[in-house]
């Protein structure tokens, strides 16, 4: 290799030499740009933290929840007046709603039949056709008439089934429906048991499930039940 090749050589490998160095200048960050990626990752960090779960703090919370609830409980109790404040300070967003459906309920419990839609109207006459079969049946049985009482069993069967489908029905397309029964709909349409239907709330019968309460009463009833779902650690 002659001098002047060797040169060209030498011009090249310092030509690469200086691209690489310019490259390894531009990706590496600046201060102010490791300063700022530093400054995320803590705030992020900070935020991370913020929002952790602390059983300590956690335990504390509930302990100081469930005290507050207790007192809320026995100044119902005693006949005192309690704040709506109070009550929505120490209840959940859903617990404190339950107070105003409750109340609904017991209002649509006092108006009797004058207000009652035609829907849960409807449904009682089913279940009155129900209960004229299942007692036929118990009477035919209980004089020997074995196939008349299976006749009157299966009519009543099919009645309780078709009441079933109408509640599910009804359900869907109104959802203030179930808010005039006093249990949850059977979900099985097939060997529903008469004694798993639900009834109106406006019923005065002794099957009905529902009480009728105070507004201090409702207000005591789910304080109770946030109580106990604190305690058994299902809140």
């Amino acid at each position: 290799m002659d001098e002047q090749e060797k040169k060209a050589l030498l011009s090249r490998i310092r030509a690469r030499s200086q691209r690489t160095a310019a490259e390894e200048c531009a990706q590496t960050p600046s201060d102010d740009e490791v300063l700022k990626a530093s400054s995320s990752h803590l705030r992020r960090f900070i935020d991370e933290m913020k929002t952790a779960p602390n059983p300590a703090i956690e335990a504390e919370q509930r302990h100081r929840r469930q005290e507050k609830l207790q007192e809320i409980e026995q100044k119902l109790r005693d006949g005192e007046h309690v704040q709506n404040r109070m009550l929505e300070t120490w209840l959940t967003e859903a617990e404190y709603a339950e107070i105003d459906e409750a109340w609904q309920q017991q209002q649509r419990m006092r108006s009797g039949s004058k207000s009652k839609p035609n829907s849960i109207k409807d449904y009682e006459a089913m279940l009155k056709r129900a209960q004229f079969y299942d007692g036929k049946a118990a009477g035919e049985e209980a004089r020997g008439h074995v196939e008349a009482a299976n006749r009157s069993y299966l009519a009543c069967q099919s009645e309780l089934s078709a009441a079933v489908i109408y509640l599910q029905e009804q359900s869907k397309s109104d959802p203030a429906f179930i808010t005039w029964l006093d249990r949850s709909i059977p979900a099985d349409i097939k060997n529903v048991q008469l004694s798993d239907m639900p009834r109106s709330i406006t019923s005065t019968g002794k099957d009905v499930r529902v009480q009728r309460l105070s507004k201090s009463e409702v207000k005591t009833a789910v304080v109770q039940a946030a109580l106990q779902r604190l305690v058994n650690g299902t809140d």
